[in-house]
């Protein structure tokens, strides 16, 4: 039945950058499912409806998650901005809880929703993110970030490096921190040509 689902285009799998392919991660993608789900609240009975969606827009955690999907469906416009759609890539999703290692010390968790695992040993992070403006990085922004890719380069041994993309509707601000983004794809590289 996870077959039919997959091929159907309503879950996606994927498996961590490293990790073997029976230890998969499934994700709703079907958009009119997500929305149904989101507004009717699973219950089928339209107590919620699209009248009811908070505004402004940009403080919307719906409107970040269905820009990430559609995003998540865009992945060979996304390939071909980062001039890598002659390399061989796997996308990819991860999610790590927190934990202790063996040494006793505490490791954060790290959500990341796509991970370009390239042939040349190289991990693209991409780090959706929806905003009516250009995305400001702030210092605790950048430290979430700085966090979420230890907590990558602890779960993957392989010696890989690392390379940080934004994938935004407008852009990262000039006055970001600095040293943060390594590349990024706008809205508009999505629906290009």
């Amino acid at each position: 039945m996870l077959r039919d689902l997959i091929l159907g285009d309503f879950i996606r799998c994927h498996a961590a950058p490293g990790e073997r392919q029976d230890s998969l991660s499934y994700q709703l993608s079907d958009m009119l499912t997500l929305f149904c789900l989101r507004f009717k609240g699973g219950q089928g009975d339209g107590t919620r409806s699209p009248e009811g969606i908070p505004a402004p827009w940009k403080d919307c955690a719906w409107a970040d998650y269905a820009f990430t999907q559609a995003c998540l469906h865009h992945l060979p416009q996304i390939k071909e901005k980062l001039v890598l759609s002659s390399v061989l890539c796997n996308a990819c999703a991860m999610s790590l809880r927190p934990y202790t290692d063996g040494g006793g010390r505490e490791c954060k968790g790290a959500k990341i929703n796509l991970i370009l695992e390239r042939g040349d040993s190289v991990l693209n992070i991409c780090e959706i993110r929806y905003s009516g403006e250009e995305l400001v990085i702030d210092s605790e922004y950048a430290g979430k970030l700085r966090t979420e890719k230890e907590a990558l380069r602890k779960h993957d041994s392989c010696g890989k490096s690392f390379r940080r993309t934004f994938i935004t509707q407008h852009g990262v601000s000039k006055d970001s921190c600095c040293g943060i983004a390594d590349s990024e794809v706008r809205l508009d590289d999505l629906f290009a040509g």
